[in-house]
């Protein structure tokens, strides 16, 4: 694994689970190497069956979830999201109750990873629901991100020029890149689903959306 040679990982963890086939972490680091390999079928067998033993892993479901938006399936996909929101409502988990986001995908643009986060609610007056962060090829820090946000301010001005109704939310899909320059490439007058957005995002990411307008944070 540390050497980035995950099929052979992956035929060895397969080796450690033939004597211990109930063991959690050798399931969920075997399906870690399975995903890195792309072998996204061998990923969710192994992650299932951590699932079955220990129902309340709710890092299992967040890997079941990437594992299945790689593989195309999105109604497992969907309701392992459903799974993970219900645990995190119920307050079971103190861990899992004190988060604001998990990772719910991974993916590469032109050779460039994507690290996706969804955050769990919408709060604040920079409220997000999506970080989509592209990382440096340097090194395995960020490099810039898209976000797909709803903010107080730039819904209180859709409302009062009548863009949406009162008691609705305008959504946008912004970027922030170094250097403080900030650039807005789309609104929603509803929140988007998650296909939605990714696919905008990748549009953006692929060069083939152009900024609506551009600003640049001046200290």
């Amino acid at each position: 694994m540390e050497q980035r040679q995950y099929a052979q990982a992956l035929t060895r963890y397969k080796e450690a689970l033939a004597e211990n086939p109930d063991a959690t972490s050798i399931l969920y680091n075997g399906g870690l190497a399975a995903y890195l390999a792309k072998d996204f079928a061998s990923a969710i067998q192994l992650w299932k069956r951590a699932e079955e033993i220990d129902r309340n892993d709710w890092r299992v479901r967040t890997k079941l979830i990437q594992a299945y938006q790689a593989s195309g399936s999105t109604a497992a996909r969907d309701a392992e999201r459903t799974a993970l929101f219900d645990m995190r409502k119920k307050g079971g988990d103190g861990e899992l109750t004190a988060l604001d986001f998990y990772c719910r995908d991974q993916f590469e643009v032109r050779g460039r990873q994507v690290l996706v986060f969804e955050h769990f609610e919408l709060k604040g007056k920079f409220a997000q629901r999506y970080r989509f962060v592209v990382i440096k090829e340097t090194d395995d820090s960020e490099d810039f991100r898209l976000s797909l946000g709803s903010y107080e301010k730039t819904t209180a001005i859709a409302i009062e020029t009548g863009a949406i109704k009162k008691g609705e939310r305008l959504y946008h899909l912004d970027g922030y890149y170094p250097g403080g320059e900030h650039r807005t490439f789309a609104f929603f007058n509803s929140e988007p689903s998650y296909d939605e957005s990714r696919k905008a995002a990748v549009e953006v990411l692929e060069g083939r959306t152009r900024a609506l307008s551009s600003s640049k944070m001046t200290r």
